[in-house]
């Protein structure tokens, strides 16, 4: 089995900052990708209403139902309509953006977290060894003090 104790990894602090970063990161994809999906699904809801909107200007136009007051109306709704549109749109392009750079982070965290990862085995190894060789040489001595005094006696 190997040796542990005693083993204490200088970098510690700097790998638990980077796990508490890295999931922080995560938890902001996370909640980015909840707004993403929320501010995609309003987009579609809105599109989706003004083609309904389009439709029945069209019927009424072709039924011949459709006044000037009605027309204005339905202009006026449909420009509103679209204002909202591209104001979900420039949200919605923030929010990729955003999600794209804390994206990034979370990349340069989990690789900064591997490596330090790496790092730690590395070391835990080399203590286990210089504690394995510790004893190697304390057995070492303690034969050669057997032999010295089997010699003399």
């Amino acid at each position: 089995m190997a040796e542990r104790r005693g083993f204490q990894y200088v970098l510690e602090p700097v790998q638990r900052k980077c796990d508490w970063d890295l999931q922080d990161a995560m938890l902001a994809l996370g909640e980015l990708n909840q707004a993403e999906t929320a501010a995609g699904q309003r987009l579609g809801a809105l599109q989706q209403q003004v083609q309904q909107v389009r439709g029945d200007w069209a019927r009424q136009l072709q039924q011949g139902q459709l006044n000037l007051e009605l027309q204005r109306l339905t202009h006026a709704f449909l420009e509103q309509l679209a204002q909202r549109i591209d104001a979900l749109q420039a949200q919605l392009e923030r929010l990729r953006q955003r999600r794209a750079q804390v994206l990034e982070q979370a990349r340069t965290l989990r690789g900064l977290a591997d490596q330090l990862g790496r790092h730690r085995r590395e070391a835990l190894r080399g203590h286990e060894r210089a504690v394995a060789e510790a004893g190697y040489r304390a057995a070492d001595d303690l034969w050669l003090q057997r032999s010295h005094w089997r010699k003399q006696a």
